[in-house]
């Protein structure tokens, strides 16, 4: 059986850089491009997430980037100011957050068919995902439609009911989380898979996290709310 490792409360996880700069979202050029104000200059910043961030990303937020060479932009964005707490924002960091809670021996980007999912311990395999939306107290996932994270689900669920065990890891960065649900105004095809995986015997963890001075650090966890976000 799969054993997760809890390190106590309030330990520092990971440093996502040395040096931050802080500045202000002008626009969101697209999906992976922000132009962000700082010191007088326009900055182009890439952003690592799939998501909409709304709630992140909008002209006047605040952002923390760091340096990031890339092809097109020297900088990366870290995080998003959120009533007064910097949110993650960088998914390069959920897989290696993730396998700090998972034992030794444990196989990363495992083939599954023509999918991969992101562990294998043993016969469990483990999906991550990253989750910075909040709706009230509750933490909800996904902020836009997943086809990709359905489709994951659907995998865990059928390796459930085929004999096998499963985890759907959702990393949830606020500590003001009070619990956590699938968002079926957003995504019902998700919650619909997230309902069926749950029904089939899978496992969820959902520990939760802050972001302070360039420190990721563990905040406990949560569990799923009595009746889901609809």
């Amino acid at each position: 059986m799969l054993k997760l490792t809890l390190p106590p409360v309030g330990s520092v996880m990971l440093s996502t850089a040395e040096t931050h700069y802080e500045g202000t979202v002008l626009q969101r050029d697209n999906r992976f491009i922000v132009t962000v104000a700082y010191n007088g200059q326009r900055i182009e910043c890439h952003l690592h997430d799939p998501g909409r961030l709304k709630e992140l990303i909008f002209p006047g937020n605040r952002v923390l980037f760091r340096d990031s060479p890339g092809k097109r932009t020297r900088y990366s964005i870290t995080a998003g100011m959120r009533d007064g707490d910097w949110i993650l924002t960088d998914s390069r960091f959920h897989n290696r957050l993730a396998s700090m809670f998972l034992p030794e021996g444990t196989e990363r980007e495992v083939s599954l068919g023509k999918s991969r999912i992101d562990f294998r311990w043993n016969d469990t395999y483990i999906e991550v995902k990253g989750c910075s939306m909040l709706a009230g107290d509750m933490a909800v996932f996904p902020d836009a439609p997943t086809i990709r994270g359905t489709h994951h689900l659907k995998l865990l669920t059928d390796i459930m009911r085929n004999g096998g065990n499963a985890m759907l890891a959702v990393l949830i960065f606020s500590h003001r989380a009070g619990c956590f649900s699938p968002n079926f105004q957003t995504d019902p095809e998700f919650g619909n898979a997230f309902s069926d995986f749950i029904d089939a015997g899978g496992a969820v963890f959902l520990p939760k996290f802050s972001l302070e001075y360039g420190k990721i650090i563990f905040r406990g966890t949560t569990g799923i709310c009595r009746e889901y976000f609809r």
